[in-house]
This record gives C-alpha cells, structure tokens and sequence, in this order.
C-alpha cells in the first residue's frame, strides 16, 4: 500500500490521530489529506498533530475560485439583530448588580489583604525579582489592589517596576480577576495558610457566577453570555426570517435551520401545545413556526431522534422509502396539530431515514426543516438549500464554516441559484462592543470569504464587509440594521451579478498579514523584503481578503 487518502482531515488531531499515525509509521505511505475546513482554531498541540499526520498544506483551492468553475453558488450572509427580552434584561442587570457587590465586598475582605501584604513579592520585592519578573501581571495587580484600598505603593516598588513616576492605574474587573487568580490557583505555596480562606471565597465566586473550571471571569461572565447566545428574541427573528424568504421564494423555498438542542420536553401529549418557549432548541424553533404560519410553510423536523413531516408529505415519505426497501412506516398524528406527523423510528428505518427526509425535502414537500448541527451540520449534502439560519452558539471555525457549507454548494436543476445564510446575533446594547454574542459573530466572519457591500464591490472577509452600523444601538438602530439586511437579501440576481464583477476584476486571492506599525511608516526587515504601507495593512490591489490570522493561520503574502 503506498498511499492512504483521508478525508475530512480536520477531525484527525486526536484519537483519529493516534490510530492512522501508528498506521503511517509501519507503512510509511504518501498521506493526502482533504478537508475544506482545517483546524485553525484549535490548540498548537492539536494542530501539530494534524500536520504531523497530513503534512503541510500542497495546495489551497479558495472560494472565490470555486463559484467561478461553478462548483460553489453565488451566496452572502446576512446578520439578523436583536435585543434582549425585558426579562432577560432584567437578569441582566441582577447579575451584574451582583457582581459589582462582590467586587466592592472582595475589596474590603481583611483576610485576603493580609494574605497579599504578607506575600514575599510585596512584603520583600527586591529579595524577589526573579519571582516577580516571572509573575509580573499577579505582582502588578497586586500593587493595584493595595494602592485602591489606600495602601501606599512605595519608591522600592516604583524602582522594581522601573518608573519613580508610575501612575497606578485604576483596580477594576481585569485586575481583581489577575488578583484573585493569583490568590487562589498561582502560589499554594505561600497561601497554604489561608485554605480555609479561599476555599470560601470560590464558593463565593461560584455561587455569584463569577468562576466557572478555575477561570474568574467577571466582565464577559458565562451566565450573561448566556442570556445573549440562548435569547428568545433569536426564535422571533428566525420567524421573521422565514415569512422574508417565503414572501421571495413561495414555494421554491428550501430552508433549513440548524440548532444545538432537540428539547423534546417542548413536545407535549395534549391536544393544545401552549407551553412557553422560553428555550432555543429544535422543537421550540418549530413550534414557534407552526403558531405563527401565516403562508403555509411546510415544515419539518428532522433530528436523530425526532422526526416530523408535513402530513401531506406522507405519499411522498413511503414512495421514496419503498427505493430502499422499507414498507409501512409507522406515523402518529402530532397531538395538538393533524396537519403534522411524528414518525416511528425502526431500526430498519433509522438506518436511511436521512437520505429519505432529504429527498421529500430536495422535492419540496418540506420547504423549511429544523434540524441539529451535530446531524446535519456536517457531511450532509442536500443541493437544493437557498436559505440557512445558523441558529447555534457554536464559534468554532471548522463547525460553523461546515454548516455554512451545507447553503453553497451548487444545485444542477437550478443554474441560476443564489444563497442567503442568516447569522442571529442578541445585541447587548449596554455595553460598547455590543456584547459577548455580537463578539462572537465577529470572530466567525473572520473566516468567510464573500462579496462586499461596499460601492467598490470586492470579495473580502470579516464583518465589516457587510457594511453595518458599528454603533452599539438602540432598538431604532437596529431596526434600521436588519432593513438594510432585508433589501439587499431580496435580490439574488443582484447577488450573483456582484460575484460576477467581483470576481472579473480580481487579480489574486491573498491574505492580508497585519502588521501592528506604531506609526505611518515604513517597515524595513533584516533581510531584502520590505513591507509599506498604512500602520496596520499592507495594500493589495485586486480581489481583497482581510487576515485570516485570528485562528493562527499562516499569513502570507504574494
């Protein structure tokens, strides 16, 4: 055997791993490895194992080149905002009530100020600054939090921090998070005396939200996040969304939306299903589609474990089940709507159930499927999809990129289809950057690639090619943002005419490697090269493509 081709090689940096590795080692073959998505984000140790195993990369086929050999559609993503709800708000602002209590009470806590004024880097810094210099950020906030509580900082520490004139910054949320990492986890040793102590202050952290696996986070807090990520006003904008897209498409809308949860509790017995939609999930999306159908969408529900189908669809169901050799599939009408079904899943059945789905789908006898990214965001191929919403609070590149996958591929009865895939994002209007969420979002553009919308029409990635406000916002300005969305996803003949030009004026798909220039200079390396330009691009004329570098991609350029 002398070469192993592998495929979706971005999964094999782990377990996967170490099996093909102990294979490669006792056939010593030619490995080549596929993937559309390699693993950027994941840790150096992760990646170094990848490229162990595949090598480096030989070739990169890019998507701008794709849509022009006609293998990828036309497509553009589009974001949809809101806000929090009043109720979530409000949790909001107890939460964060909360913790700016326990950062005032922290502040005041005599045992931990002893234990600090005790520590050997504060009480004898220049028998110390080996230890110091090593552990400068703890050493730096703890002078921070003795100069806020009216502890002198004295000239022996301004002369080990080398400024006589040192300004002591402001003790806030990063530091007493610096502070209270190095109290807790970073010096046993000299803190051994205070155990008790600190046992009590973690679960005082614990209890407020404020530490979650040893990380004390008290500014972008997990349990606020949350209320962003998992917002109910996300199910009132995939509702929006869908009546948009069926208004443009009527019946040759193909949408899908792909969540993290089934929540099959949201699934009642009773011949009303009135419960509160007060999670995202697979069941909550759907049953907040059937309240609100206004145009008849036919819906589904397609999951590992539940699947519903339009009961109109039920013909089409046992026609295309009969290809695979499987008869009377057993159906139960949905309790609290006959025009649903809920199908009994065999083992037989479940064995093809999602080649079968898909192709009532591709038919058009579902024309928007609820379904989980851990099913279909990954590997499943139904050309017809022209709309998607990405409705998980997923972040990574490789998963959020496959799922983007899933609306961009070519479809061969349809020459002159176009795809919108919708991002939600629950703007935090509070804060400046606009909230964990919206932060989030920002990094997933990081690494799509598509048209502008800028007068220039160019190919670039990032968020700031869809032109939006980047203001945090009130309800007026967002408002405002999701209208401009909604015009320009209206037209898809405009969509693929912008790839057309984009694509005809382009001259190369380059990285952009940002350089962080203190000034407008230029930059002049020890060896023949030379970089000019703005203090934190280089220009490059043609088709733009802003750095990919965020998930630690080699930046080059050419």
């Amino acid at each position: 055997m002398g070469t192993i081709v592998v495929d979706e090689a971005h999964h094999l940096k782990n377990a996967w791993w170490r099996s093909l590795t102990k294979v490669k080692k006792a056939l010593n073959p030619t490995v080549v490895g596929l993937t559309a998505t390699p693993p950027y984000d994941v840790s150096h140790s992760e990646w170094q194992r990848y490229i162990e195993l595949n090598g480096p990369v030989d070739a990169e086929i890019s998507v701008p080149e794709l849509v022009v050999e006609g293998d990828l559609c036309p497509h553009q993503d589009y974001v949809m905002l809101s806000r929090p709800t009043l109720e979530e708000m409000q949790k909001i602002d107890e939460h964060r009530r909360r913790l700016s209590a326990l950062f005032d009470e922290i502040k005041e806590d005599s045992e931990l100020i002893t234990a600090l004024e005790g520590h050997p880097c504060f009480a004898n810094p220049t028998g110390n600054l080996e230890w110091i210099y090593v552990n400068f950020e703890y050493y730096a906030a703890t002078l921070i939090f003795m100069s806020s509580i009216g502890r002198k900082v004295t000239e022996t520490h301004r002369e080990v921090v080398g400024d006589r004139e040192l300004t002591v910054p402001d003790f806030d949320y990063k530091w007493m998070e610096a502070l209270l990492t190095f109290y807790l986890y970073k010096d046993s040793e000299s803190f051994g005396m205070y155990e008790k102590h600190q046992n009590w202050l973690v679960n005082r952290l614990k209890r407020n939200g404020a530490l979650e696996r040893r990380n004390i986070d008290f500014r972008s807090n997990g349990r606020v996040n949350s209320y962003h990520s998992s917002s109910l006003s996300k199910l009132k904008s995939i509702d929006r969304i869908v009546e948009f897209e069926r208004e443009h498409l009527g019946p040759g809308l193909r949408m899908v939306i792909l969540t993290d949860y089934i929540r099959k509790e949201y699934l009642v017995k009773g011949e009303e299903n009135t419960v509160e939609l007060n999670k995202m999930g697979v069941m909550p999306i759907f049953e907040q589609l059937r309240r609100t159908n206004s145009q008849n969408e036919k819906l589904g529900v397609l999951t590992g474990s539940l699947i519903i189908i339009p009961a109109a669809a039920i013909g089409a169901l046992n026609e295309v089940a009969e290809n695979y050799g499987i008869h009377d599939i057993g159906t139960n009408v949905l309790p609290f709507d006959k025009n649903y079904l809920l199908l009994e899943l065999s083992e037989r059945l479940r064995r093809d159930i999602v080649h079968i789905i898909t192709q009532i789908f591709q038919s058009g006898h579902i024309e928007v499927l609820v379904g989980t990214k851990s099913l279909l965001g990954e590997g499943w191929d139904a050309p017809s999809i022209n709309s998607l919403i990405l409705a998980s609070f997923v972040g990574s590149y490789v998963l959020s990129n496959q799922m983007r996958g899933r609306a961009i591929r070519t479809e061969r009865e349809n020459a002159s289809k176009a795809s919108n895939i919708w991002h939600l994002v629950c703007v935090d209007p509070t804060v400046v950057d606009r909230g964990s969420d919206f932060q989030l979002l920002e990094r997933r553009f990081k690494v799509f690639v598509g048209v502008s919308f800028g007068d220039d029409v160019g190919i670039e990635n990032g968020f700031k090619r869809l032109r939006m406000s980047q203001e945090p916002g009130d309800g007026d300005q967002i408002d405002a943002d999701n209208e401009l969305m909604f015009s320009r996803a209206s037209n898809r003949d405009e969509l693929a005419e912008k790839w057309r030009k984009a694509l005809e004026t382009g001259t190369a798909m380059v990285e952009e490697m940002e350089v962080p220039f203190p000034r407008r200079s230029n930059f002049r390396g020890s060896g023949n090269g030379q970089l000019c330009g703005s203090p934190n691009s280089v220009a490059v004329s043609g088709t733009r493509y802003d750095a990919a570098n965020a998930y630690g991609k080699p930046g080059r350029i050419e």
